[in-house]
């Protein structure tokens, strides 16, 4: 028998099973399953009062009178005004606008403007925020998927005006490809700041999309004195990768200079450049992160396998050396153990397996207050971004936020706390900040796939002593809260997840 003919059999056999086990899932599980929002909290933190959520929103179409706000994306805080209160840069990548909303003493009073829109912000990403001309206010450099980065300056005292705002993209930067990060860092330690970006190729949708292109760039660039010349900026490639989808400044060998990880999507690996600057010269030395060999995997590379696009730092095993903490696959959390020795294998960890949901955001942080870090994290819902799926199944990928609480033995699997669970919804990013001052860690975040819902938020920690409803969302009309599959989903074989995968 031709080989062509053994291949199509087996693909057929393979698609019949896989169909099989559905139905199998549909017949075993049914009945109903309790929404997640509307469950009383049981998790308790270390003062044993009870943790609940509440929604707050910031911006999104309603709120801005119309604007649509769509693919909410990457946003940082700073204050931009220098008024005391925290402000909030945000990308909407869906429909190419950048967003500022300036902050108040009421964390729930926002004074919002578009500063860019349109195509020349065509698939904006996310923004980096920083002194980057020297004149003591915070500017804005932002990556742009459609073809270049941008640099906006503040004007101080007009921040508010938006035509004060002054632009320029780096002529090196200019169809070049696809800019998806940005990151500002201070290399050489002399007091200017320099930009890190990741040009990889071509604009993909969903992160989707075929792998076989030219190699592109991570880049570190030389800002010259003025931002606003064009033509002065000096781009600096350190690698070519097919892919290439981050590029985050971090001290991991903790040698008080700022190192950069990087990853590429199309390899699915992660490449650690080590800084080697002097005070007159920035250089980096490339150093490969294998993961207990399994850095570059077997064909078909899968979304997030070992790619980098998502990291958070920490010292998880308290050894004195940074972990990195990202995905190894579009369901699996895992963390990253730095070896003693950089040149070393780096032993891989999962943190939880989260299927059909497939989490975004990493954050780290000590919710609970008992002296370890925990991970909050939000859910990529799969399409159509504008409604809701009619009667979704076991299988459909819904927008979840939830934290995962670590154990006492950190190599165990993390203990998994449900918030919300929508049918539509994807959550790029949350960042922590006490937004009402009230003394507990909240969480600002943006969310995308969702239509008019897409915007920019923030998620309230409340403490009581009796069970609240574990989440309470901010409008009256929403996209469709879910229950969650049952738990033995996820934990299905590693190989029939692969497959259910493609």
């Amino acid at each position: 028998m031709p080989r062509q003919r053994i291949r199509i059999i087996r693909r057929l056999i393979v698609s019949l099973g896989l169909i099989g086990i559905s139905v199998l899932l549909v017949i075993v599980a049914s009945g109903n399953r309790p929404i997640v929002a509307n469950l009383l909290s049981d998790v308790r933190a270390a003062d044993n009062n009870y943790i609940s959520w509440v929604e707050h929103l910031i911006d999104d179409q309603a709120l801005s009178g119309g604007i649509e706000l769509r693919g909410a994306d990457g946003l940082e805080m700073a204050d931009l005004d220098g008024d005391g209160f925290l402000d909030i840069v945000s990308v909407h990548e869906d429909k190419n606008h950048i967003r500022l909303a300036f902050g108040s003493n009421d964390s729930d009073q926002w004074d919002s403007y578009t500063l860019a829109q349109g195509d020349w912000v065509e698939g904006v990403e996310d923004p980096a925020l920083g002194d980057i001309n020297g004149d003591g206010h915070i500017d804005i450099l932002v990556a742009v998927e459609g073809g270049s980065i941008i640099y906006f300056e503040n004007p101080g005292d007009q921040v508010r005006t938006m035509d004060n705002w002054q632009s320029a993209a780096p002529t090196v930067s200019k169809g070049t490809g696809s800019w998806i990060k940005v990151y500002l860092a201070d290399f050489n330690q002399d007091g200017k700041l320099e930009a890190v970006a990741t040009n990889k190729s071509i604009k993909m949708h969903a992160g989707y999309g075929s792998m076989e292109v030219p190699e592109s760039p991570v880049s570190w660039f030389e800002i010259p004195a003025d931002p606003l010349d064009e033509n002065a900026w000096i781009e600096h490639p350190m690698g070519y990768y097919r892919v290439p989808v981050n590029s985050q400044p971090v001290d991991i060998d903790g040698d008080g200079d700022l190192d950069v990880i990087a990853g590429s999507r199309g390899e699915a690996r992660m490449i650690l450049f080590r800084n080697d600057s002097t005070a007159t010269e920035i250089k980096f030395t490339e150093h490969a992160i294998d993961v207990n060999n399994r850095s570059v995997p077997a064909t078909p590379v899968r979304p997030k396998m070992l790619s980098g696009m998502v990291m958070a730092f920490a010292d998880l095993n308290q050894d004195q050396r940074l972990d990195i903490v990202t995905f190894e696959a579009s369901w699996r959390i895992v963390w990253l153990e730095q070896p003693h020795d950089l040149s070393m294998p780096w032993e891989i960890h999962t943190i939880g397996k989260d299927y059909p949901d497939s989490p975004i955001a990493l954050t780290l942080f000590d919710i609970n207050e008992d002296g370890r870090l925990d991970l909050l994290t939000g859910g990529y819902s799969q399409d159509p971004r504008d409604h809701d799926v009619e009667n979704p199944g076991l299988m459909h990928r819904g927008a979840g936020l939830w934290w995962l609480e670590q154990p006492e033995n950190v190599n165990a699997t993390w203990i998994r706390h449900n918030i919300s669970r929508r049918s539509r919804g994807m959550f790029d990013i949350l960042e922590p900040m006490d937004m009402n001052k009230d003394g507990l860690m909240d969480f600002v975040g943006t969310r995308g796939n969702s239509s008019e819902f897409d915007g920019v938020f923030w998620l309230e920690q409340r403490r009581t002593p009796n069970p609240e409803k574990v989440f309470s969302q901010a409008r009256a009309s929403e996209s469709e809260q879910l229950a969650l599959p049952p738990i033995w989903i996820r934990k299905l074989p590693e190989w029939v997840l692969s497959r259910m995968s493609l």
